[in-house]
């Protein structure tokens, strides 16, 4: 049952990104049917930039490490049972600040069931999308820079303190953990 819900949120968390960026590609392209986002001089440097911080980006919490990889692995407990994690949970402690690991434009605040308060934050052509989130301290259309709090991670009944984080460029999904500096 666990994993059901777990799978209906994120594909509710998938659409509400996918939505975004095919929004974002519209907007960009002006109706064009292109695949991806036609950038301006200055969100191309913006992208150019986070791309060369690859394996370089900052952690989004002062303290954690990856419970959960990205891509279909085994689950970690329940035999024959595969986990589809399209980006990468990361555990920290309760009541944990989360931050922005890059300069950006907040895009989107919502809740998605099963995911709490979610943050995605729009890098030129890529986006971090920052989910189970207690609360959030940004809104959308703020400029944000690497380092800014942009909310607090949710604690669940188990008082299991976990957050999931993603990286996508246009609308392909890319492995957080291969752009997160190596603690």
């Amino acid at each position: 049952k666990e994993l059901a819900e777990r799978k209906e949120a994120v594909g509710r968390l998938d659409k509400l990104i996918a939505d975004l960026v095919k929004k974002e590609i519209a907007a960009s392209t002006k109706g064009a049917s292109e695949s991806k986002i036609a950038l301006t001089p200055e969100a191309a440097l913006l992208s150019s930039s986070f791309e060369g911080n690859k394996a370089r980006m900052l952690w989004l919490v002062s303290s954690g490490f990856v419970s959960s990889k990205f891509g279909t692995h085994p689950h970690p407990v329940l035999k024959g049972i595969m986990v589809d994690n399209q980006g990468v949970d990361i555990q920290t402690n309760q009541n944990e600040t989360v931050r922005a690991v890059f300069d950006g434009l907040v895009k989107t605040v919502a809740i998605v069931p099963g995911m709490n308060n979610v943050v995605i934050i729009q890098h030129g052509d890529y986006f971090t999308l920052y989910a189970r989130l207690k609360k959030v301290e940004v809104r959308p259309g703020q400029k944000v820079s690497a380092r800014d709090t942009i909310g607090v991670v949710y604690t669940d009944k188990d008082g299991i303190s976990e957050l999931q984080f993603q990286i996508w460029k246009n609308n392909m999904k890319l492995d957080p953990q291969a752009w997160l500096y190596t603690k």
